[in-house]
């Protein structure tokens, strides 16, 4: 009996300690250091493809995961993947009432672009636009083309490591509690939140300055791609007319040829969108 108890209270040891090398390993215990100055990640005018949504925080997950999953490991590995929140009160009334529907108004915290930036300082952009696959993948999933703006001289900022989701997971927590902090103690103005996820790094940034350039940017994209959305919708309904119509026609004409040719009908037709 001692033994067992022996094993058991081991067992526990072992266990803990590994849950406490895993979050070691994920960041839980890294010092958060928030600075203030040029930003660490040079992202102006960099080109991007994106899509936006909005809601909770948590809910950009699901863009993140479908970006990642559209650029193979080989891809991931030389360009950053990147996210861009601005609160629902930072856009004008007009905006909110245009862009976010009243069903989903009380539950959106947050309006955010995903998407990956496509172009460094040694690596070009037509490796991605001229990639067959990728780029089928990227226009299915409506994704679309932009440049960020100008980069800003002026920024919050900490850099954290990326060791795996769950490095994501501590660093939203962790990081910007120690953001909202500084900002609070400093009595700084800084939005929107920029989060880079660079190789082995995650980049927090949150501009001292041209903040309007990121709103308008995201206000501006994110009416287009609603402008889009309801051109394909139509476009989408149109084509179901045609369908209705070309089926009532096979209809009408197989029911000339029942009673023609003793009850036989076969019906093969199909509809091809060619953009």
């Amino acid at each position: 009996m001692l033994l067992l108890i022996i094993a058991i209270a081991l067992l526990s040891i072992i266990l803990i300690l590994t849950i406490l090398f895993a979050l070691q390993y994920f960041g839980l215990f890294d010092t958060i250091i928030v600075s203030s100055g040029q930003s660490p990640y040079q992202y102006g005018g960099r080109s991007i493809v994106y899509r936006i949504d909005y809601g909770k925080y948590s809910d950009s997950s699901t863009l993140f995961t479908e970006i990642c999953s559209i650029f193979p490991s080989e891809f991931r590995t030389k360009y950053s993947t990147f996210g861009i929140y601005i609160k629902r009160d930072q856009l004008n009334e007009n905006d909110r009432k245009k862009l976010i529907t009243a069903e989903r108004y009380d539950s959106c915290e947050w309006i955010f672009m995903i998407g990956a930036i496509i172009s460094n300082d040694d690596q070009d952009q037509d490796i991605i636009i001229k990639h067959p696959i990728i780029q089928s993948m990227l226009m299915e999933k409506g994704y679309r083309y932009a440049q960020l703006p100008e980069q800003v001289d002026h920024v919050v900022y900490v850099k954290f490591p990326y060791r795996g989701i769950m490095s994501v997971v501590i660093g939203s927590r962790r990081v910007y509690s120690a953001i909202d902090t500084y900002i609070q103690e400093n009595r700084l103005s800084a939005y929107p939140k920029i989060e880079i996820y660079n190789g082995d790094d995650i980049y927090y940034i949150l501009p001292l300055s041209k903040q309007d350039d990121f709103v308008k940017l995201i206000s501006m994209k994110f009416a287009e791609q609603l402008q889009l959305s309801s051109s394909s919708l139509t476009e989408s309904d149109n084509i179901e007319i045609v369908e209705e119509i070309n089926e009532e026609e096979i209809v009408g004409e197989d029911s000339s040829s029942h009673e023609s040719s003793g009850g036989e009908r076969h019906s093969d037709s199909s509809y091809e969108l060619v953009d």
